[in-house]
């Protein structure tokens, strides 16, 4: 045989092995240079959230457009001594509108300072999947469904220094005052806490919209999305407080493709009373199935 050819093949036999060595310790997602929050679409490239306040300001629209998809890395030499890496450290919140503060007397005043707030309550966490680096002091964040259009705020709790990153998912083209809507809250100031606006009890949700019934005309594909349009009517002997209504698409499996909070055109129906509404949704690829809630808020209004 000729002993250059097996040199060769000795040698590309050792290639090989040192290539599937590397690869078996490969990170399973890139791992950052620096410690800190990032972004992670799906080229799997990363960007920096986190930073000191210039910075946040500097970079915002970077961050204002993410995409739906985005997943999120944490890298933090606090994670290494956590060997389990428990989910509740990680948390995503969708942001929330503070439309009021409720002092002690129960009386709504002005809020004081920024009215977008992280409001730690259910309806605003966003659920996680965690997945560690086997050798690095990181996580990949996968939230548990395509993320809606709005504000969300990336927290790391426990860290090696105090963890918060402010980001947007397509949040140039949201609607800021329908965003509010469906995302407002009351800081009640004596328990340091959130409510939402539509923070009824069950039966007092059931009275606020007992009565107000909803016509639906069949939805039409147009230039400018699918429109949806119907009817609002008093059935009662009783003047109403109007609710806002949400409109929300389905696809045959259920799964919701869409949402919209619309703020009713009037305060009140008298008895007998009809209000029409009209929307554009976002156009579906295919069938959809649209069905219009009524969402009842406290009188103080939006």
């Amino acid at each position: 045989m000729n002993i250059s050819k097996v040199a060769c093949a000795i040698a590309a036999a050792a290639v090989m092995a040192a290539l599937s060595g590397c690869a078996g310790t490969r990170p399973p997602f890139p791992i950052p240079d620096e410690p800190g929050l990032y972004a992670l679409d799906s080229h799997d490239k990363l960007q920096r959230l986190d930073g000191d306040q210039d910075w946040e300001v500097k970079h915002w629209s970077e961050r204002a457009n993410l995409s739906p998809d985005t997943r999120f890395v944490i890298l933090d030499p606090a994670i290494g001594m956590d060997p389990t890496s428990s989910a509740d450290r990680f948390q995503l919140w969708r942001v929330a509108w503070v439309r009021s503060e409720i002092g002690d007397e129960n009386l709504a005043m002005p809020i004081k300072g920024s009215p977008w707030a992280v409001a730690t309550i259910a309806p605003f966490a966003v659920p996680l999947s965690v997945m560690r680096a086997p050798k690095d002091p990181a996580v990949m964040l996968t939230p548990s469904m395509q993320l809606s259009p709005g504000l969300y705020n990336l927290h790391l709790d426990g860290g090696s220094t105090a963890h918060d990153a402010r980001l947007g998912i397509l949040w140039p083209s949201v609607e800021q005052r329908e965003y509010s809507a469906h995302n407002c809250v009351d800081r009640y100031l004596n328990q340091n806490t959130y409510r939402t606006c539509s923070g009824l009890t069950g039966m007092q949700q059931t009275m606020a919209v007992q009565g107000l019934t909803v016509t639906l005309v069949d939805p039409t594909r147009g230039p400018d999305g699918l429109v949806v349009q119907g009817v609002v009517t008093n059935t009662t002997e009783q003047t109403k407080m109007m609710p806002m209504l949400q409109v929300t698409l389905h696809d045959p499996s259920g799964q919701e493709i869409g949402r919209r909070v619309l703020q009713p055109s009037v305060k009140t129906l008298a008895p007998g009373d009809r209000m029409t509404f009209r929307t554009a949704m976002n156009q579906p690829s295919g069938p959809a199935k649209v069905q219009v809630t009524l969402v009842p808020y406290p009188n103080a209004g939006l």
